[in-house]
Formats: structure tokens, C-alpha cells, sequence
């Protein structure tokens, strides 16, 4: 999986949206989800900005192509704390985001998901997440595997960027 980025990368030619394919078709599959984004952290540091997606009908992700960081979304909180967030069940994502899971989980089906940080020198570039339509227990591995990922795509995409 790790290998993949790196090999694509490598080779210098590769566009920010088209890297950005790379990374969201990758840990998609990588980690089981039914759909997933990347997304950087705006020049003026105030928004996410959705550069790559998968699975998502483009009615869901247009109204959040610029995510401003005051709304309280995993994407967001993960992007301000620096810090993964990984919610297992329906009841989970409901106590943490009352005010979006009506929302997400009637058009999208989303019970569960995994968001990490794109960390470059400790610093939020970004986020990448992974949503799936069922509850989902993630195990320490698939935590660990998650991060060294995010880590993975962070380099990547700085270099890109």
C-alpha cells in the first residue's frame, strides 16, 4: 500500500488532484471503507479543502468542497487537534456529532470511519478519512497501519503541492 504512493511519486509527475486519486484509491482499499477524502488545509489556514474523493455523490461533496475549521466535523477536529479519530458505531458518531450525523448518515450511510491528520513536522496539512456503512471495530494494527499511511501521503503530497 505504502509502496504504491511512494513508486507514483517518485517519478515527479504527478499533479495534486491526480495524487490525491492515488492516495484516496489506495486507502480505500486498504482499509475496507465504502468511500473517502483527502483533504489540505487552505493558504489562510481556515478551511479544509476537499481535493480528492471517493465514493461520495457529488450532491454530498460540493457543499463541503471548503470546510471552514469553526464547523465541528472528524474532518475539522481532526485537522485542529493533530490527532486521529476513529468512531466505531452509529451511537459513537451520534454522541460526538449530533449536529452533522442525521445528516451524513441519511445520505450517506456513514455508522462508522476513520480520520487521520496529515502531519508535516508535527503541523496539520490536511486529513485523510475513510467512511464505512456499518459498525466497525478498528484493531490496533489497523490504527497504526493508518497512521504510518497518513504519514506516508502527508510527504507525498507536500512534495506535490
Amino acid at each position: 500500500m505504502l509502496e504504491k504512493i511512494t513508486l507514483e511519486v517518485s517519478a515527479d509527475t504527478l499533479t495534486l488532484p491526480e495524487l490525491a486519486e492515488i492516495v484516496i484509491k489506495t486507502g480505500v482499499k486498504a482499509f475496507g471503507g465504502s468511500a473517502g477524502m483527502v483533504a489540505i488545509l487552505s493558504d489562510d489556514r481556515e478551511c479544509l479543502e476537499i481535493i480528492g474523493q471517493q465514493g461520495f455523490p457529488e450532491s454530498v461533496v460540493k457543499p463541503f468542497r471548503r470546510l471552514p475549521l469553526q464547523h465541528a466535523t472528524p474532518a475539522t477536529m481532526v485537522c485542529q487537534r493533530c490527532e486521529p479519530e476513529f468512531i466505531e458505531t452509529l451511537a459513537e458518531f451520534r454522541d460526538r456529532y449530533p449536529q452533522i450525523v442525521a445528516m451524513t448518515t441519511g445520505i450517506t450511510g456513514t455508522r462508522a470511519l476513520l480520520c487521520v491528520p496529515l502531519l508535516i513536522e508535527g503541523r496539520a496539512i490536511g486529513v485523510f478519512g475513510v467512511t464505512y456503512r456499518e459498525d466497525r471495530r478498528f484493531s490496533p494494527e489497523e490504527r497504526t497501519s493508518a497512521l504510518a499511511f497518513a504519514d506516508q501521503a502527508a510527504q507525498a503530497l507536500s512534495r506535490v503541492k
